[in-house]
């Protein structure tokens, strides 16, 4: 019996120690399990970088282009001395140009450019067969066509416009103030607009292939502003001849202190080469252009005159304020 109790003895001796053994594994085994990994962190924006003190800079912004030239006004002043006295030329178009307008290549019968006799305003109202009142209202007006001033019941001595007249009381009913409000309307077009019609598209077609930079109309003293024009050589012109009546000073030659008269019709026409020179930092500069009398070139108005056409120009002055 105490063997056998000794055996049961050492049996549960061995379980025992069995027992604690694994215990001790199993703590061993949670000491060794590695844990599950937590998250990593989100990353943090890496901070600037600080050059070394012997670094380079780092490069400026490249320095912006030279500015442009600034532009320039243009003050365009003209006018001749007519019987003896100093007369702007009003109401006349005049072109500021890139290119000599005599020059350039054109499909324009060169005969009939400034010519006068071609293009007067006297030969073609009396090729038309304009009375000779009309012809001579326009010669004291300086009017190319009857729309450069407004009529009033005195212009009606004037046959064309008289018959006009009467046309529109009969069209507004015998409104007198209609029929003279709307006179020029009721003109045949070859009065009314025939001459501007004759010249324009010959007139615009130079412009254009002179390299047109400007056009403007001269005022009622002669005077013409272009704004903006930028920096460099243009020819100033009125491209076709402008009809002048009455007796023109001839220019001054040197110790010549009495100008002669030329004929009593005279066309005349400029076309001159100019310099604007760029304005001034923070003002923009005014170039003055003087068209008068020892710059202009005159020809002819006789319709009977040879189509010659006319080649020289002169330089002219030029003033800067």
């Amino acid at each position: 019996m105490f063997k056998h109790t000794h055996r049961f003895g050492l049996a549960i001796i061995l379980m025992l120690c069995g027992a604690s053994g694994l215990s001790s594994s199993f703590a061993n085994a949670q000491q060794t399990t590695p844990a599950t990994p937590a998250a990593s962190p989100s990353p943090q924006a890496s901070p600037q970088e600080t050059p070394p003190a012997d670094a380079s800079p780092s490069p400026q912004a490249s320095p912006s282009p030279q500015a442009s030239p600034r532009p320039a006004m243009v003050k365009l002043v003209v006018a001749l001395t007519v019987d003896g006295k100093k007369t702007p030329v009003k109401l006349k178009r005049f072109f500021l140009l890139r290119k000599d307008v005599q020059r350039v290549s054109t499909g324009t019968d060169q005969s009939l450019l400034f010519t006068g006799a071609a293009l007067s305003r006297t030969a073609y109202y009396t090729r038309v067969g304009a009375s000779p009142q009309f012809i001579a209202w326009l010669q004291k007006n300086d009017c190319d066509t009857p729309y450069c001033r407004e009529l009033n019941p005195d212009d009606l001595t004037v046959p064309e416009f008289l018959l006009a007249y009467k046309r529109g009381l009969t069209r507004y009913k015998k409104d007198e103030a209609q029929a003279l409000k709307w006179l020029t309307v009721n003109l045949p077009d070859s009065i009314r607009v025939g001459y501007y019609n004759l010249k324009a598209p010959r007139t615009e077609a130079l412009a254009r292939q002179a390299g047109l930079a400007a056009v403007v109309v001269t005022n009622e003293k002669g005077v013409a502003y272009l704004p903006n024009i930028t920096p460099g050589d243009y020819y100033v012109s009125n491209i076709m001849p402008v009809e002048i009546v009455g007796a023109l000073a001839t220019p001054q030659a040197a110790g010549n202190t009495s100008p002669a008269s030329m004929s009593s019709l005279t066309c005349v026409i400029w076309n001159y080469k100019v310099t604007v020179p760029p304005g001034k930092t923070g003002k923009e500069a005014t170039v003055t252009v003087t068209l008068g009398d020892n710059n202009a070139k005159r020809i002819n108005c006789d319709a009977s005159a040879p189509r010659t056409p006319t080649t020289a120009f002169v330089t002219s002055p030029v003033t800067q304020n």
